[in-house]
């Protein structure tokens, strides 16, 4: 993320408040905190891609600030696939 999710009216979120998985149903707690640096998901454990498409599905939950916010509130979280040596 490149910051705090900033909202339109009221607030933000902030970066620490975020979770992401590759479990679709996790329990905020017990997914892994969001970073304002590059991490690595090691749970992407798709098939070497010879041919076609491969994906993999990450789920976020947010944990709204006890002071509140409102409006549209939102971020950019940037993807970028590396080369693994398989290892």
């Amino acid at each position: 993320a490149d910051g705090p999710m900033a909202c339109t009216i009221l607030g933000s979120i902030p970066v620490g408040n975020v979770e992401y998985s590759v479990v679709d149903a996790f329990v905020y707690g017990f997914g892994t905190d969001l970073s304002l640096v590059a991490t690595a998901i090691a749970a992407f454990t798709g098939p070497q891609r010879t041919a076609g498409v491969v994906t993999e599905d990450v789920y976020f939950r947010v944990l709204m600030p006890v002071d509140g916010v409102n409006g549209v509130c939102s971020n950019t979280v940037t993807f970028t696939a590396v080369a693994s040596d398989g290892v």
